[in-house]
């Protein structure tokens, strides 16, 4: 298992049973009889939140990656640069060029 795993979106759905809360958001709303709109904010809030849950955890955990792989400690602030290095290192294979 990775040290610092990133979230997936239909992973964390699944896991949450989204498709159940959105099915159920659904119902009431045909009981209720709300209107279209009323139902899609509904729908945008729930996958919305999580859809920025995951981004919030994934931020943290890249930044975990770029420490590690840099060596800096949690408190240390990570630049621009630091991370496009990290970044590099992953998509090229190997340390950029200066």
């Amino acid at each position: 298992m990775e040290k610092f795993p990133l979230m997936s979106f239909d992973r964390e759905a699944e896991k949450r049973d989204l498709i159940g809360t959105l099915k159920s958001v659904i119902e009431q709303a045909v009981d209720e009889d709300w209107s279209f709109r009323r139902v899609m904010r509904e729908i945008d809030r729930d996958v919305g939140r999580l859809e920025d849950e995951i981004k919030y955890f994934n931020n943290i955990a890249r930044d975990n990656i770029i420490r590690r792989e840099l060596g800096l400690h949690a408190d240390e602030r990570i630049s621009a640069k630091d991370a496009v290095c990290v970044f590099n290192l992953f998509v090229e294979g190997g340390a950029p060029q200066e």
